[in-house]
């Protein structure tokens, strides 16, 4: 698949995605709804903005993009994890595709947030209620 078709790809399910995830995690709440639906248009528009006429290699993204594989090293704990940015939508968290063990992150999540758009050697930092959390991102692929 060409980089143009995986994006156009990518940004036809995140905005189906959009849809469904707006419907049924925000439902009536107007505000939270809009403030959703503000993330995810933000999201999309950085890509365009940002990756619009990157040649894209599934096995080796530029960024971090939702439904992608993350690995990244741990500087705290000095070993390497593997996150699959998933939807709040997605219930599977596993990725059945490898004997490594995957934590799923929604992009709704501190974490999921935090990575979203960022490139490899990249630090990413998050602050959590148990502390914070420093990583380096060494490989994006979908």
């Amino acid at each position: 698949m060409s980089g143009g078709d995986l994006l156009k790809r990518h940004l036809a399910w995140v905005e189906q995605d959009k849809l469904e995830v707006s419907e049924k995690l925000f439902g009536f709440n107007y505000q939270e709804k809009q403030q959703y639906e503000s993330f995810v248009e933000g999201y999309v528009k950085k890509i365009c903005d940002i990756y619009g006429e990157t040649v894209l290699d599934e096995n080796d993204l530029p960024f971090v993009a939702i439904t992608s594989r993350v690995t990244v090293f741990d500087e705290a704990e000095g070993e390497r994890l593997t996150f699959r940015i998933i939807s709040p939508n997605d219930n599977n968290t596993v990725d059945f595709e490898s004997a490594e063990e995957v934590i799923g992150a929604s992009y709704l999540s501190k974490v999921g947030k935090a990575m979203l758009l960022k490139g490899k050697n990249e630090r990413v930092e998050v602050h959590t209620p148990q502390g914070g959390l420093c990583y380096r991102i060494e490989k994006i692929s979908m």
